[in-house]
């Protein structure tokens, strides 16, 4: 039986997060990200990761309302360009995979630039109020 999020992630372990739909990974030797999901998997860079999640944001703003049609995603891979025909449900599961992936390295960025004594947050004077 699969929970819909899991706490099985780790911000110095390979699994970056992962949901009943999939799981992301990163290698730790290389740096590259593996998505699995629903029966496929892509392996990418972090450069491509974050274009990736950027494509899945505009895709589901394309996409809001409109459940019927399907969704063209296309992706790079190291032996030619991939295309997946996504409906709106698988969509939104990708993205909620890669959001939950991209928080827990924006997470580890945030904690190692912290702990080697740079301070990234935004200062309290400019919060919003």
């Amino acid at each position: 039986m699969h929970r819909s999020l899991s706490l099985d992630s780790s911000l110095h372990g390979s699994n970056l997060y992962d949901t009943r739909d999939g799981r992301v990974f990163r290698c730790e030797c290389c740096g590259r990200i593996q998505i699995e999901f629903r029966g496929l998997s892509l392996l990418i860079d972090a450069q491509e990761f974050e274009g990736l999640f950027g494509t899945l944001v505009r895709g589901l703003e394309e996409r809001s309302g409109d459940e019927g049609n399907t969704w063209q995603l296309t992706a790079p891979t190291d032996a030619g360009e991939v295309s997946v025909s996504l409906t709106l449900d698988e969509l939104q599961a990708l993205y909620e995979l890669c959001a939950g992936a991209q928080a827990m390295r924006t997470l580890g960025e945030r904690l190692g630039a912290l702990a080697n004594g740079h301070r990234r947050e935004r200062p309290p004077s400019s919060w919003r109020r």
